[in-house]
């Protein structure tokens, strides 16, 4: 599947627009693989990024999209990437949420099962809990 396919059908399955993507070679951070423009509507990947990382964070970045328009996470008070520790930004609410959101996709769509190496264990948990609540809340 295309990416811009894989784009446009994550989009819909969370009832979000879908967005323009385009390609960078850097970003904000070393680590960081895609930024979304959520209010232009423009998905920015990193151009060295693999198809799986590009999937993954497609799905991530349009979760976090969702977050937005559903308003059922407080983003008021959210740090961007390179504001605090790695550790730090992912152990935030919706930053567990749009990891196992992607980590869902990823699952269900490539049949891989993102273990996230640069995570501690417990964060790890937090995330494969947060999938199950999606799976119960969300497709059931």
């Amino acid at each position: 599947m295309r990416l811009d396919d894989f784009t446009a059908k994550i989009a819909s399955m969370l009832g979000v627009p879908c967005p323009e993507l385009r390609f960078a070679a850097t970003l904000s951070t070393p680590t960081q693989i895609a930024a979304m423009d959520s209010e232009n509507l423009i998905l920015t990947l990193r151009s060295s990024a693999s198809d799986l990382d590009a999937a993954f964070a497609v799905a991530h970045e349009l979760r976090h999209l969702w977050q937005q328009q559903t308003e059922r996470f407080d983003l008021d008070e959210h740090a961007v990437p390179g504001s605090v520790s790695t550790i730090d930004y992912n152990l935030q609410a919706e930053e567990i949420d749009a990891n196992a959101f992607g980590a869902l996709v990823m699952e269900s769509f490539f049949h891989v099962r993102p273990t996230f190496p640069s995570l501690p264990p417990n964060l790890v948990r937090l995330i494969d809990a947060r999938k199950h609540t999606i799976l119960e809340e969300e497709f059931q």
